[in-house]
């Protein structure tokens, strides 16, 4: 990727390409796997074992329907399901997001679930109303502005309904002020500021994403002082993430951004770390992948300033969560469940489509299972949950609602948000308890370099 500095002469960041569906499928293949090792293999089929004969024949039975199950598993399928969930944007609450979950409702439904439904809820989002923007100042002149829109290096990304970059929930302002670097925004950055008597009051602060949420970093900036906040990706990060009761939104409010946020791409950054000076802390490391010595402060007697202004709105929307149940056997109120939100900020490809595509084919495969007499001893629950990328939602809302019911049912909930992210490693997280499972599923997954079949 190739981009300019202020003198006009050439940047060079290289970004990896985008992965092929093909190879995309073969790692969504590897998760389909782990996940019917961990949901069949496992969960499932435990029960109360009377016998060391009924044991091995239990054992005996699991293996073979695990064997099957793998047999079915098709990337082909998976490249279909993840071209469909990307073709166009389904942020939280549009239309595109709802038929989405009607589609997961309608293959479900075909698949044999025992019962499929379709749950609403009405939330409060939060989009832009005009695109945000950050500018640099010299006196009282304008010497930048960061872009109103992403790049599109696809032509067909270039869709009317991409959202231009915003930070959810963050109130509109126009402040202007001198500028601070934070490295990750993290408590032990500000504190290796402070040590440095680097002072974030009245400034604008500008962050790296990663290491911790984006809403903690604007609560710390905030609580410090800081009039504004910018956050954006630097390439050291880059891989080689009317319904149910709640708060009034003036008391919501008060748990939300409070001061002006701005999302902006490490092109945009550019220009406005590089007017920063100042020794960097020795620890933590703030030194990112741009081709200059990072500082932490403008100026105090420079002519430099930043404009950051913000015009973002909240509203009311419906978004809809989908829940397919197969009923179990032998312990039919005991629930073993696989999710994923369904909700992007444009796309999704990676996340979460990703997980969704993987989710339908894991979903296809029980199916063909069901129609061939199969039943598992517990209870699936798969899920599809909608308005997760602002805060949850679709997730909290069902929670909230059957919080007695997962307390007293739930055996284990596996989420599958993204199967694709990184590179080729194989990378996941569980509670304790989950550890060993999930290691003994990973185990039953064979190498392959056919790009066509997953074994």
């Amino acid at each position: 990727m190739k981009m300019l500095n202020e003198e006009g002469k050439g940047i060079s960041y290289t970004r990896q390409k985008r992965r092929p569906f093909v190879v995309a499928g073969i790692i969504l293949g590897f998760f389909v796997v782990a996940a019917l090792g961990i949901v069949v293999g496992y969960f499932i089929g435990r029960g109360q074992i009377k016998s060391c004969d009924e044991g091995k024949k239990h054992d005996d039975q699991s293996d073979k329907l695990r064997k099957e199950a793998v047999e079915m598993v098709s990337t082909d399928e998976l490249r279909s399901n993840l071209e469909y969930f990307t073709k166009v944007p389904h942020f939280p609450g549009s239309k595109e997001n709802y038929e989405l979950a009607k589609y997961i409702r309608n293959k479900w439904k075909e698949y044999g679930f025992t019962s499929v439904t379709m749950k609403k809820y009405i939330v409060m989002l939060s989009r832009p109303i005009k695109p945000g923007f950050v500018s640099l100042y010299h006196g009282g002149s304008e010497i930048f502005r960061s872009a109103d829109q992403e790049t599109f290096y696809i032509p067909s990304e270039n869709n009317s309904n991409v959202v231009t970059p915003f930070n959810a929930y963050a109130p509109s302002g126009r402040v202007k002020g001198k500028l601070v670097y934070a490295n990750y925004g993290r408590e032990e950055d500000f504190d290796a500021l402070e040590k440095l008597g680097v002072n974030c009051s009245g400034k604008i602060v500008i962050m790296r994403y990663g290491k911790i949420g984006r809403a903690t970093k604007s609560k710390r900036a905030h609580k410090l002082g800081a009039i504004g906040a910018i956050y954006y990706m630097d390439p050291q990060d880059y891989a080689r993430k009317e319904g149910m009761y709640r708060l009034p939104k003036e008391e919501a409010e008060k748990l939300l951004p409070q001061i002006p946020v701005q999302p902006i791409g490490y092109k945009d950054a550019y220009p406005l770390l590089k007017t920063l000076v100042g020794e960097l802390p020795s620890s933590p490391s703030f030194q990112g992948a741009l081709n200059f010595t990072y500082g932490v402060e403008m100026a105090e007697n420079g002519t430099r300033t930043v404009l950051l202004n913000v015009t973002n709105e909240n509203y009311d929307a419906d978004v809809y969560n989908v829940v397919g149940v197969i009923e179990g056997t032998t312990h039919p109120d005991e629930l073993v469940m696989l999710g994923n939100h369904r909700d992007a900020w444009i796309f999704g490809a990676a996340d979460p489509s990703s997980g969704t595509a993987a989710m339908m084919e894991l979903s296809r495969v029980l199916g063909e299972q069901l129609k061939k007499g199969w039943r598992p001893k517990r209870t699936i629950v798969l899920l599809s949950w909608g308005a997760e990328e602002p805060q949850y939602m679709g997730s909290v809302e069902w929670l909230e609602e059957y919080s007695r019911l997962l307390s007293a049912r739930a055996v284990a909930y596996l989420n599958v948000d993204m199967s694709v992210d990184g590179n080729y490693s194989f990378r996941a997280k569980s509670a304790p308890l989950m550890d060993w499972v999930l290691a003994k599923a990973t185990m039953k997954v064979n190498k392959t370099n056919n790009l066509n079949k997953f074994y």
